[in-house]
């Protein structure tokens, strides 16, 4: 998954450094800024007017005058002067004999450039016209030149980075608190809040804050509700149910024969009834995380135990428990669920397979893309079901369990459904091939 704090960041250093090079290149490129023609065509352009009205005063003034002259046209670091063959200084004497007239000797050093030119005046006698002048460049290879120009491009660049993950940072940082706190909401954390930070902004940032911890008020609110009208509900029928039960027990010492059958579909439904009230109370828990602490288990072992525990019930209907593939697998989770799971399962099986049958039980485990996958299968004997009514035995109160069996439509297998959600598993039910039914319940590790 791509950062989108990476996304806004190298976003925003891209077109940063776009912008401030836009900027250089048309500093660059201004007339006031453009570079000079290169400085042998200024020179050759600029000395040949000088000789071309010099001359004539060389001839008729003399050197003197005609090295004031001179001095009159130089301005700030350009000098132009004019020596005698004999006069000309002696680190350029050796380079200028071998110079024809209008032959041109340059020498350039680091911020300095001297270029002399051979010439003949009146007579026969030649001269020599010197240029003394800064180095001429143009921006960018006066930048290029200068020692400390890649630091300054270094700090320029470091500053701009920094400020560009200032900036990053400070888009990002809402959306990252927004994350988390809806990822705690998302584990049944209804307390979580967005921080204050973000509520008393005055922008959209803030409006989706706050609009964020309504949402999250009123969800606590309702889930709250709807766990103490499940609390309510269950005291309410819990009450009753125990006074009932103490009045038959009461017509039992007293008459039992008299009125036997009617007690014993009382104490069926009373039966029922607390059933299902457990039922609601168990899914009440599971959905509001109440799981206890996650401990290391054998899963194997878990089965074993559980068979062991409703191997009584299974007898009464002459039913055959087998535990095939035994794995041996070890699991850091909530063996509590786990073991309400898996029961839960084995109880339906062995409340709707007809007597003398056999329910075979598996655990199996593999590798897949790196990470360990097990799954349990309970098959049983049982009537098969209608294709299209198989989702419906994990819905709650859905008519799927009346098909399935059972008197009354009640939460039955979608308890299992909510456990192994919870366990960040799957359940899959499908009739089994040739005859029976067989529900899945698959787990990651």
């Amino acid at each position: 998954m791509k950062s989108i704090f990476w996304q806004i960041f190298w976003g925003f250093t891209f077109f940063s450094i776009l912008f401030f090079g836009i900027i250089f290149l048309t500093v660059a490129l201004t007339s006031d800024f453009r570079p000079p023609p290169p400085i042998d065509d200024a020179y050759n352009h600029r000395a040949d007017m000088i000789l071309l009205l010099g001359i004539p005063i060389l001839e008729k003034d003399g050197e003197v005058d005609f090295n004031k002259k001179l001095l009159a046209i130089s301005h700030g670091p350009e000098v132009w002067r004019f020596y005698a063959e004999k006069e000309l200084p002696k680190a350029f004497q050796p380079a200028m004999e071998s110079l024809c007239a209008k032959d041109i000797y340059k020498e350039r050093g680091r911020d300095r450039v001297t270029i002399i030119q051979k010439f003949y005046y009146s007579q026969g006698k030649s001269g020599f016209l010197m240029f003394e002048g800064p180095v001429i460049v143009g921006l960018i290879e006066s930048f290029l030149a200068d020692k400390l120009f890649f630091f300054r491009l270094l700090i320029v660049l470091s500053v701009a980075l920094f400020l560009c993950y200032r900036l990053s940072r400070t888009i990002i940082n809402p959306l990252i608190n927004l994350r988390d706190t809806s990822f705690r909401l998302g584990t049944n954390d209804l307390s979580a809040r967005t921080s204050e930070q973000l509520t008393v902004r005055e922008d959209e940032i803030g409006d989706l804050a706050r609009g964020f911890n309504r949402m999250a008020e009123n969800l606590e609110i309702l889930v709250s509700s709807q766990k103490k009208l499940f609390h309510e509900i269950s005291h309410e029928f819990k009450s009753p149910l125990t006074r009932l039960q103490l009045s038959i027990e009461s017509i039992e010492m007293t008459d039992p024969e008299k009125y036997s059958e009617e007690i014993s579909r009382i104490k069926l439904e009373c039966h029922r009834i607390k059933s299902l009230v457990d039922q609601i109370l168990a899914v009440a828990k599971i959905d509001a995380g109440l799981m206890g602490p996650k401990e290391s288990f054998r899963i194997d072992h878990l089965l074993n135990d559980l068979l062991a525990d409703l191997q009584i019930e299974a007898d009464n209907k002459r039913i055959n428990l087998v535990f095939k593939n035994r794995t041996s697998l070890q699991c850091v989770s909530h063996p509590l669920l786990f073991r309400r799971a898996c029961e839960s399962v084995l109880r339906n099986s062995i409340k709707y397979s007809p007597q003398n049958s056999e329910i075979n039980i598996s655990l199996s485990l593999q590798q897949v893309d790196g990470i360990s996958k097990f799954w349990i299968v309970f098959k049983d004997q049982r009537p098969g079901v209608p294709e299209d009514k198989i989702a419906e035995l994990l819905v709650p109160f859905s008519s799927g369990s009346v098909e399935f069996g059972s008197e009354s439509p009640g939460l039955g297998l979608s308890i299992v459904n909510r456990i192994v959600r919870k366990l960040n598993g799957s359940v899959s039910l499908r009739n089994a091939d040739p005859k029976g039914f067989q529900i899945e319940l698959y787990f990651s590790q």
